[in-house]
């Protein structure tokens, strides 16, 4: 069986006490490993609009987008969209090709202190697997003067997290996944390598 890796949406929240927390979404990402076809690296951002289904909604199913400035109360009460059918929101590839990386674009240099992250997983070939999820994930941040170009293989990573598995093929047990860090860091530029699924 050829193995696919999962991932779908990031958003960036800054972290200004959790109370008052708001959104911080990219504006670019790119990635070091072509998806397979019919999926995008856009679909780690944006709605894909050939979907019918919202790619974000609420517990009733109604849709949500979340922008820049949206409160981290709204992300986190938002579910994504995983059918495990075609690739609807979600970025893939066959696990020959390595490990995946995306650096994303935040388009200035702002203080962040958590990110928000969204699982994918179709059950991985049998009810109560999480095959196909993304596991463990690493971040390297650089400032607008660091510029874009990440190494993975000799850069020190600076935050690593592990993502809970989803076992079911619905909506609703696919919530926002929270990943405070310990401090706040200044950045324009988010390296993200996914390490294992």
């Amino acid at each position: 069986m050829k193995m696919k890796m999962w991932f779908s949406m990031f958003i960036v929240s800054l972290m200004v006490g959790l109370s008052n927390a708001s959104i911080v979404k990219p504006v670019a990402v790119t990635g070091n490993i072509a998806g397979d076809a019919g999926s995008s690296v856009n679909w780690l951002l944006d709605d894909n609009g050939n979907q019918a289904l919202p790619g974000l909604s609420d517990a009733t199913g109604a849709a949500i987008t979340l922008e820049t400035g949206d409160t981290l109360a709204k992300a986190l009460s938002t579910y994504h969209l995983r059918s495990g059918i075609g690739h609807e929101e979600s970025w893939t590839y066959g696990t020959g090709a390595g490990n995946p990386e995306f650096i994303f674009d935040l388009g200035t240099e702002t203080t962040i202190g958590s990110i928000v992250l969204w699982q994918y997983g179709n059950n991985g070939g049998g009810a109560g697997y999480g095959g196909n999820s993304t596991k463990d994930f690493e971040i390297i941040f650089h400032t607008a003067a660091e510029g874009n170009v990440f190494d993975f293989g000799s850069e020190t990573v600076e935050f690593s997290g592990t993502m809970d598995e989803i076992y079911e093929i619905t909506t609703l047990d696919n919530i926002a996944q929270f990943f405070g860090f310990d401090s706040e860091v200044s950045a324009q530029y988010v390296g993200l390598r996914i390490a294992t699924n």
